[in-house]
């Protein structure tokens, strides 16, 4: 239940990136100073990786900008949602397995630190 919970909800988060990135225009970066060829640049890249890219939007800062930018460049959106879906499933998924591999040495450091705290 854990897992698709934590799941649902990074993936919203994620999607909620994505519409936030519809808001934006590529053009604005032209007008705020970037140069055009670096913008199609990126705007290329985007469109050629961007669906692979959504599989890493669960890593720490990145995977919002990465959400961001798939939004902005209007990839897929469908693609991009499953995508970013299997990410974060994904992460969760090795989480879990993690905490069950390493399940005594957690329960161990979990009592070290309420100890610890406590005195």
């Amino acid at each position: 239940v854990s897992l698709v919970i934590a799941t649902v909800g990074n993936t919203l988060g994620g999607y909620l990136n994505y519409f936030l990135g519809l808001i934006g225009n590529p053009k604005w970066l032209i007008k705020v100073g970037v140069k055009e060829d670096k913008v199609l640049s990126w705007e290329n890249a985007i469109q050629k990786y961007g669906v692979w890219l959504a599989l890493l939007s669960w890593l720490p800062f990145i995977g919002d900008v990465i959400g961001i930018a798939l939004g902005f460049f209007r990839v897929n959106w469908v693609l991009s949602f499953v995508f970013i879906a299997i990410g974060k499933f994904v992460r969760y998924v090795f989480i879990v397995i993690f905490f069950l591999y390493f399940q005594n040495e957690v329960e161990s450091l979990r009592l070290f630190f309420l100890n610890f705290f406590q005195t």
